[in-house]
């Protein structure tokens, strides 16, 4: 399992903060309105990728903080990797490459999957099912599975339990899945905004595609 699919994961995460709220669908309006009242949001995670067997091939910890419209910050402290956004440009930071990434922050410059949730309503409803889950797990369930070729996965799973982001699940098109569940979640907090802005460490490759 490469660091790709990590940073597929970190940012579709991120589009989260690109959601508004005209849809059509009664699952849709109630995914709209969840995230919609979320403002800000700070938490520990655990994320864990498991094959079609349900065995763990990987695992990681860290830390998030997101504020709408736009800001998020995503610091995995096992891979020491980074994924930083300031409502104008996407830090990509791998500590293993000591690379970084940088990217606009906008819809056309990001790669599927992360067209997932692009704020688009026209886009997310012609391209992605928005199918409400029926699950003996607490809160709601959303599953968002792509509509169209191509895509580089299989969907998206969302769960909210009074009306907190509590867990996601991503299964890719090899069948590998990403589990991942918040703890010490706080929400509708001040946040500073040293949370998200990044600077590169001494010494690493800035590869700056934002320009």
């Amino acid at each position: 399992m490469n660091s790709q699919f990590f940073k597929w994961f970190g940012i579709i995460f991120l589009q989260l903060l690109f959601i508004n709220s005209a849809f059509a669908e009664t699952s849709a309006e109630r995914l709209t309105q969840l995230l919609t009242n979320l403002k800000t949001m700070r938490a520990q995670f655990i994320q864990r990728v498991v094959d079609k067997k349900g065995v763990t091939i990987q695992e990681s910890n860290g830390q998030m903080a997101l504020q709408r419209p736009g800001k998020f910050r995503w610091d995995t402290q096992s891979t020491g990797q980074q994924i930083v956004a300031d409502g104008k440009k996407i830090w990509v930071y791998d500590a293993d490459l000591q690379q970084v990434m940088v990217q606009k922050q906008d819809m056309d410059s990001l790669k599927s999957p992360a067209l997932l949730l692009s704020g688009s309503i026209q886009s997310l409803t012609k391209k992605f099912k928005i199918t409400e889950l029926k699950r003996s797990e607490p809160g709601f369930w959303f599953e968002l599975t792509p509509q169209y070729k191509g895509a580089q996965f299989q969907s998206v799973q969302l769960n909210f339990v009074k009306g907190q982001l509590q867990a996601m699940r991503l299964t890719d098109t090899l069948g590998h899945a990403s589990q991942l569940i918040f703890s010490r979640v706080e929400t509708n907090l001040v946040l500073p905004e040293s949370l998200f802005n990044f600077r590169a460490p001494k010494g690493v490759d800035v590869v700056d595609h934002s320009k």
